[in-house]
C-alpha cells in the first residue's frame, strides 16, 4: 500500500473515531441513562437560535422599505416661502437687428416689410442670421437679410432657400449704403 493511501485510510479513521477518545467530545451528546428518559428540549433547539419571526418580504441585501409618504407636507408650517429676486446681467452689446451700413454697395433679400416693427421676440429673428431692419418712411419698416455681390446670386438664394416659406420676398439693390429699387 503507498503510502499517501495509508496516510487517508489513518485520517478517515481518526476522524469517524474521534468522539469515542475523548470525554470533550461527549458533551455534544445528550446522555441517556435510562430507557425511555426523554432528551432535554434545548439540546435540539437551543433558545438563541429559534426564529422570533421571519420577514419574508424584506430584501436579501437587509435594507428596510420606508413607505411614501401621502402627505409630505403635514406638520410643517404653511407659510409662504420667500425666493429672492436674483437679478441678471444681459450683454446687449450685439443686437441681433442691425442696420445697413453706409458704404453697402450690393444687393441683400427683404423677405418682410411691414408697418409696424416687429417685437424682438417675433420667429424671423431666431430663424435667420444677418438680418437688418430698415425704416423706409414712417409706416414702413424693411427686414433684409443675406450680403450678394451679383443680382444672380441673390435671385438664385431667393429661389431656392427663402422662397417657399417668404412668398413676397424679393431681391434689392443697394449703393452706398442707399436702395436702388
Amino acid at each position: 500500500m503507498s503510502k499517501t493511501t495509508a496516510f487517508f485510510a489513518f485520517l478517515c479513521l481518526f476522524v469517524l473515531l474521534q468522539p469515542c477518545f475523548g470525554g470533550s467530545n461527549l458533551e455534544n451528546y445528550p446522555h441517556i441513562t435510562k430507557i425511555g428518559e426523554e432528551v432535554p428540549a434545548d439540546y435540539f433547539q437551543p433558545a438563541d437560535t429559534i426564529p422570533v419571526g421571519e420577514d419574508f418580504d424584506a430584501p436579501l441585501s437587509g435594507a428596510r422599505f420606508t413607505p411614501y409618504d401621502s402627505n409630505p407636507f403635514d406638520g410643517k408650517s404653511s407659510s409662504p416661502k420667500v425666493i429672492p429676486i436674483i437679478p441678471i446681467e444681459v450683454d446687449n452689446s450685439y443686437s441681433q437687428v442691425q442696420k445697413i451700413p453706409q458704404d453697402f454697395t450690393g444687393f441683400r433679400i427683404e423677405i418682410m416689410a411691414v408697418e409696424e416693427p416687429l417685437p424682438e421676440s417675433h420667429d424671423i429673428f431666431f430663424q435667420h442670421g444677418n438680418l437688418t431692419v430698415e425704416k423706409l418712411n414712417e409706416k414702413a419698416y424693411s427686414y433684409t437679410l443675406g450680403n450678394f455681390s451679383t443680382a444672380a446670386e441673390a435671385t438664385d438664394f431667393l429661389a431656392n432657400f427663402l422662397q417657399q416659406r417668404y412668398p413676397k420676398a424679393r431681391v434689392i439693390e443697394y449703393e452706398e449704403g442707399k436702395r436702388i429699387n
